[in-house]
């Protein structure tokens, strides 16, 4: 454990970066659990996965979220990030984003099941 004067100087700092227009994005491990409102596990990498088709994907080919009021992709920078999706929303994340590298594969001539078998027998 830090003793005090370090952590005031570790608290200084990052205030003091955030002042010059720096973030900040804790990652913090065991001792805080979902009541404290944190993203936990799965959940959390669902919530990135979201955000992530949200801010990639075309907007005219997918549905509005509860989040959105606009037909253009997610900007973080502006709206900031967005509400935790619901199971259907993760849902339709997951299979557009599998739809889309399907399509990127397929231009490339790549079928998913021979990228599939690639990647295992490159670990065995």
């Amino acid at each position: 454990m830090l003793p005090e004067h370090e952590h005031t100087e570790f608290i200084n700092k990052i205030v003091q970066d955030a002042d010059l227009g720096y973030s900040f994005a804790p990652f913090i491990g065991s001792g805080l659990s979902s009541p404290s409102g944190i993203i936990m596990g799965v959940e959390f990498t669902n919530y990135l996965a979201f955000t992530t088709y949200l801010v990639l994907a075309d907007p005219t080919d997918r549905p509005k979220t509860h989040g959105e009021n606009e037909s253009h992709r997610w900007n973080i920078s502006k709206k900031g990030w967005p509400p935790l999706p619901t199971k259907d929303e993760v849902d339709l994340a997951r299979n557009g984003s599998i739809n889309a590298l399907s399509n990127y594969a397929n231009n490339f001539n790549w079928t998913w099941p021979t990228m599939r078998a690639d990647r295992r027998e490159s670990k065995a």
